[in-house]
């Protein structure tokens, strides 16, 4: 499947703040991270990036 120009970004935004990618892997290792303040989800952090992505893209528009 061909992947957007904001599903790209998104993912090399992952790689370049996170150090790793966030696809979803079908698994509770991968799929989750611990962090000092509970569990992360990769959907969560996928939805954040989408959403700071779209916001940017936006306000570059006006």
């Amino acid at each position: 499947m061909k992947k957007t120009a904001e599903e790209k970004a998104v993912e090399k935004i992952a790689l370049e703040v996170f150090g790793f990618g966030i696809e979803e892997m079908g698994s509770d290792g991968y799929d989750f991270f611990d962090s000092d303040r509970g569990c992360i989800s990769v959907r969560s952090l996928q939805a954040a990036l989408e959403r700071a992505y779209r916001a940017g893209a936006a306000s570059v528009k006006k």
